[in-house]
């Protein structure tokens, strides 16, 4: 009698214990698929956001390739107008010398045109 009333509470304590079992093995599936559920959520939403990105990259590049185009259209303009610049002020340079010479020349003209019709005169 003892020992089938021990083994009636062991086989009790067995039950409990596969009962618990049970229970927290039903939990932890329950937690893994969620946890499951939110990876594979979350894989979507970093596959969605990589390929967001990867259009935005393939936009800027674009993007570059028109600045890097301007920004040597610029350049050539800019040395253009260095150039012109550069050829306008040697053009001016002439023309105030060759209007100093002929400043100097219409002087000495016209004293020696005065000179002369003082001579005239007298």
């Amino acid at each position: 009698v003892h020992l089938s009333s021990r083994n009636a509470r062991l086989e009790e304590k067995l039950s409990k214990a596969l009962v618990k079992n049970r229970s927290m093995a039903k939990y932890y599936d329950q937690l893994l698929a969620k946890t499951r559920d939110a990876q594979e959520r979350e894989l979507e939403d970093i596959k969605s956001e990589n390929r967001r990105l990867a259009q935005e990259v393939a936009r800027s590049q674009g993007t570059n390739e028109q600045l890097a185009r301007e920004r040597s259209e610029r350049e050539a303009l800019s040395q253009e107008l260095h150039f012109i610049r550069a050829n306008t002020n040697a053009a001016d340079s002439k023309r105030t010398e060759e209007y100093a010479i002929t400043q100097s020349t219409m002087s000495a003209v016209q004293e020696r045109l005065a000179t002369s019709q003082a001579e005239c005169a007298h």
